[in-house]
């Protein structure tokens, strides 16, 4: 999964450039409705920064000062063809990761609600069907034998490990809801009699 399947394109950013002063950034921010919006240089091809709306308020200087001035998150950048997982590493609090070429060209911003709207389809939160989360020791070899043995009952429907830096970590599997009940009930005595630990088991509705 890339960067560039869920990114805002340039053409649909609401941006400003480095030749706005805090008065017209604050005018642009309050009209297009944004608590926070990037910042280009003249040609409109490279990311100089944020510039939030509650900073051109707190700003003591004059408000005819270029917006630069008040520039944030300089660094909030993440390439096109990096792999997704990177996000997560990146955006953290901010509202936006600006998204350049391989030319250090700005070409959109790929926003936090994006990157939870990612991180709901590996939960499979808005779909239906039955989640079970496995406690493991010994990861490298469980992943193997759980994934191998699942299927011989049902497809996998999507799978996610959490507590990797824990000594115990946790896997999460989801299982279709056309899975009946019988079936889910061999796949759970399996899972026992092949020694996994079931922590949460949980039908999605």
């Amino acid at each position: 999964m890339q960067i560039r399947n869920h990114f805002v394109k340039k053409s649909l950013v609401k941006y400003v450039t480095e030749d706005y002063t805090i008065q017209q950034a604050r005018e642009h921010l309050e009209k297009t409705g944004f608590r926070c919006v990037p910042i280009l240089d003249k040609t409109e091809t490279k990311f100089l920064g944020n510039v939030y709306e509650i900073d051109t308020y707190k700003y003591e200087g004059s408000l005819d000062d270029p917006v630069l001035n008040i520039a944030d998150n300089q660094d909030a950048i993440i390439r096109e063809e990096e792999p997704f997982f990177r996000v997560f590493f990146t955006i953290r609090k901010l509202p936006f990761l600006a998204v350049l070429d391989e030319n250090d060209e700005f070409i959109g911003i790929l926003t936090h609600s994006s990157v939870m709207d990612v991180a709901e389809d590996a939960f499979a939160v808005h779909t239906k069907g039955y989640a079970f989360t496995i406690g493991t020791f010994d990861f490298d070899h469980t992943l193997a034998r759980l994934t191998t043995l699942v299927s011989k009952y049902t497809p996998i429907q999507s799978l996610i490990t959490l507590h990797s830096k824990n000594f115990v970590r946790q896997i999460v599997f989801t299982i279709p809801e056309t899975t009946d009940e019988k079936t889910v009930q061999k796949l759970r005595k399996a899972l026992i009699d092949d020694d996994f630990k079931i922590v949460h088991e949980e039908k999605l509705s």
